[in-house]
């Protein structure tokens, strides 16, 4: 599996949106057409997600980039596979 997403970083969103609280899961985005939804995004560590990954059944390697960004490589554990 390979995945990426954004890292708690003030100026990779928009200039209209803010980025909720440390420990807050709710964050609301405005489209540009008006409509405003309230999301879930969680911002964890790179050894968090792994932690929470292993939990899951997967063995994953997550990393970040210098800014915006942090993607994570694995597959499911060995004594996961079928």
């Amino acid at each position: 599996m390979f995945f990426v997403d954004g890292c708690r970083e003030p100026t990779s969103t928009a200039r209209d949106h803010v980025l909720p609280t440390e420990g807050d899961e709710l964050m609301r985005r405005r489209l540009d057409d008006g409509r405003e939804f309230s999301i879930v995004k969680n911002f964890w560590s790179s050894s968090e997600l792994e932690h929470r990954c292993a939990d899951a059944g997967l063995a994953v390697t997550v990393n970040e980039t210098a800014h915006f960004f942090q993607f994570g490589v694995g597959v499911r554990s060995s004594a996961d596979r079928a």
